[in-house]
């Protein structure tokens, strides 16, 4: 179930507080020992009638879950040895074996509990670690797909000028001067293209053909075409004789 409306303010704040706290850990260690002189306050006041002091458990999980175990374990200890202070004074006619074991089994559950948040702590540090190292991972392989796509782009179009060549000679026919000069020409686009592709510092994508993206090509520098060059950078010329 969700929680209630007039409860998410509440859960937001909450949720800020403990960010606010959790990026300073000294901070953090300051407020946990604030909220644990209060709640000792207020068990001196009302605890003799509870078995067991629950309201311990939140500055115990958020020492572990932010400063670590030994801290949620030192913390523990001190919580405990105030109970016991307390137990004396509450029921001096107890015997101090009793106390003794209650305090064994409040320091069990609070250092039962302290290991268990600190594991849990660690674990989601170790998953977030892992989430950026995969986003980081995942953006270079995007970046990666995007640079070959446009290279294949700047090389694969521009070889059909070699192709219409070489189709050429194979046939025993002599190249005509522009034929030569456009090829020359496609080379130079390539070349040029490349090393400016090379030396780029940022850049954007653009959606070609396929629904793929590739490097837009208004952040890669075109080298001048040489006055030959006429001819559309796309359009392979059509053999001739």
């Amino acid at each position: 179930m969700s929680a209630q409306p007039h409860l998410l303010p509440g859960l937001r704040w909450l949720a800020s507080f403990f960010d606010f706290i959790n990026r300073n850990p000294k901070r953090a260690l300051l407020t946990w020992l604030v909220l644990s002189a209060v709640l000792v306050a207020f068990d001196f006041v009302f605890g003799a009638k509870v078995q067991f002091p629950v309201a311990y458990l939140v500055p115990i999980a958020g020492a572990a879950w932010v400063n670590g175990r030994r801290t949620a374990l030192l913390l523990s200890c001190l919580l405990v040895l105030v109970r016991v202070v307390y137990s004396f004074y509450w029921y001096p006619d107890t015997s101090t074996l009793i106390i003794a074991g209650n305090a064994l089994l409040y320091l069990t559950v609070f250092a039962s509990f302290s290991l268990v948040i600190d594991t849990l702590a660690q674990k989601t540090m170790q998953l977030k670690e892992e989430a950026i190292a995969l986003q980081k991972e995942n953006i270079q392989l995007e970046t990666l797909h995007e640079t070959m796509i446009t290279v294949n782009d700047l090389v694969l179009n521009r070889l059909a000028y070699a192709y219409v060549f070489l189709d050429l000679v194979e046939d025993g026919k002599t190249p005509m001067t522009h034929q030569v000069e456009l090829l020359r020409a496609g080379l130079d686009e390539i070349t040029g293209n490349l090393r400016a592709l090379n030396a780029v510092d940022r850049y954007e994508t653009q959606v070609v053909a396929g629904g793929r993206r590739a490097v837009s090509y208004a952040f890669v520098p075109k080298r001048r075409k040489s006055s030959n060059a006429n001819a559309p950078a796309t359009d392979a010329p059509a053999p001739g004789g």
